[in-house]
């Protein structure tokens, strides 16, 4: 029997199914990835349809029966889900119909630890259920999804205690080789380490790293609940040295405004909220009216992500711009609402790229594109880390000066350049009157790509460098 997950549906709420406005087309509900329930409702009344995702990428629907809708009598919701289940396994439906997948995310391994030897599987598994308390949903996710592809085919059946440095190096060789997987792509072979290009090695290292961490945080779990004595198996993980790249994707302030020129009105206010706030568009489509000056000047967001709720201060522009989206509105209603007039869940995506290219910007913007044009413009304007950490949602500035840092130059040269008072008169004098050359030179080494510090890393341990601009708001001017 199909998975109806009738507690979240709202079609299962006879009140909500009453106030659907009209429509040609049908509303539809996933009851599993391809399999669909919907319901289409007209002046005349409100009609049940079940559809399915065909295996040539299409879809395929069909009738099940009248719906109880107002003064009209009929069918509810849960005779809708058991006629559209028996035409999804008919066998004239199913010969035609992609395969089905749970809706939803998966929290569990696929694969099963048995035996009295205590593995790689028995560790990860406790880790796993110790997450499911400590982290987010999201993260819970992504890590999950990670031991099921990465680390459950390799590692898994191997005993713990016997794990040593010698399956690090196969295991490291194994992920190194093994190129990216993106959703329901076949698989793609593997590819020897000497045709990998840097940026592709540098990539699948750090999806290597990111492997180790997870492992090493199930064995020491392991090794702290007495599953196994030696400290071997978590002192003999090692990370590979991974170059850190910054984040050169950003725009201008003249292609926010060319962006939004391209937006419809209801993504051009979604887009102005990420450009004054540094959200997400998860973040954004959660935000509600009472949020929005909720004891401070700006939004209190919510926790999404880091499971850490935040309050994101605002310019005047931006306070304006939020309280006039208010207006007249109800405090727990959505701020950010679609063109239909329902909350944003990802519908964005088609209408921002859409836009994008409207614009005429480099396709790889995406909407998150606008976090990261906030930050920049955070960092080139002198705001200190710390701040910056704390209004995009980051425990610490690592973070942001890994991403950010080198934009933080040009503000550091202005402050360093300041920073010392006159030793020779007669320099002093040369430089001003030499200013016109002096400006020139920085002119251009500011417009070079060379120009940040170079990001390679000097060990596997070493975190990134302070960023001066910390230094700088620490210390008193040099005299």
């Amino acid at each position: 029997m199909l998975h109806d997950d009738r507690g979240k549906c709202a079609f299962a709420q006879q009140a909500y199914v009453d106030g659907l406005p009209h429509r040609a087309n049908p509303y539809w509900y996933v009851l599993e990835f391809c399999r669909h329930v919907g319901l289409k409702v007209t002046p005349r009344g409100a009609t049940w349809y079940a559809r399915i995702r065909t295996i040539d990428g299409r879809y395929h629907q069909t009738t099940l029966g009248r719906a109880r809708f107002q003064n009209f009598d009929g069918n509810r919701y849960d005779w809708a889900v058991a006629r559209a289940d028996l035409w999804f396994r008919s066998e004239k439906t199913r010969d035609k119909a992609s395969p089905s997948a749970p809706r939803g995310t998966r929290d569990t391994m696929t694969y099963c630890p048995y035996g009295a030897v205590y593995t790689v599987g028995h560790a990860l598994e406790e880790f796993i259920a110790w997450k499911k308390l400590a982290a987010t949903p999201m993260s819970l996710s992504n890590m999950v999804s990670n031991i099921n592809y990465n680390i459950v085919p390799r590692l898994a059946s191997i005993p713990l205690e016997d794990f040593s440095a010698s399956h690090v190096h196969a295991f490291a060789v194994d992920i190194l080789e093994t190129l990216p997987k993106f959703g329901n792509q076949p698989y793609q072979g593997r590819t020897k380490l000497s045709l990998l290009t840097d940026e592709e090695l540098r990539r699948r290292k750090a999806v290597f790293n990111a492997q180790i961490s997870i492992l090493r945080g199930a064995f020491e779990l392991a090794w702290e609940n007495g599953k196994i004595e030696s400290e071997r198996a978590w002192r003999c993980l090692r990370r590979l040295p991974v170059a850190e790249r910054p984040r050169i994707t950003f725009l201008s302030r003249a292609e926010c405004t060319r962006l939004l020129n391209h937006c419809p009105e209801a993504l051009r206010n979604l887009v102005l909220g990420g450009l004054y706030t540094g959200c997400r568009a998860k973040e954004l489509s959660q935000l509600r009216v009472m949020d929005v000056g909720r004891n401070g000047y700006g939004i209190h967001v919510t926790p999404s992500k880091t499971g850490r709720a935040r309050f994101v201060f605002l310019p005047d522009e931006g306070m304006a711009f939020f309280l006039s989206l208010c207006e007249g509105r109800q405090p727990r209603d959505h701020v950010f609402l679609a063109p239909k007039g329902n909350p944003w869940t990802g519908q964005h995506k088609e209408p921002f790229k859409a836009a994008v290219r409207a614009a005429g910007l480099p396709e790889n913007v995406v909407f998150h594109g606008l976090r990261h044009t906030y930050s920049s413009q955070l960092v080139q304007a002198g705001v200190s880390l710390s701040i910056i950490a704390r209004q995009l949602g980051h425990a610490d500035t690592q973070t942001v000066a890994q991403t950010y840092g080198h934009l933080a130059s040009w503000h550091e040269e202005d402050e360093i350049r300041q920073c010392f008072a006159p030793l020779s008169p007669k320099f002093e004098a040369l430089a001003q009157t030499q200013s016109k050359r002096l400006q020139e030179i920085r002119y251009q080494l500011q417009a070079s790509e060379n120009r940040s510090a170079s990001f390679e890393p000097r060990s596997n341990r070493v975190r990134s460098d302070t960023n001066l601009l910390e230094f700088i708001a620490r210390h008193r001017r040099i005299r």
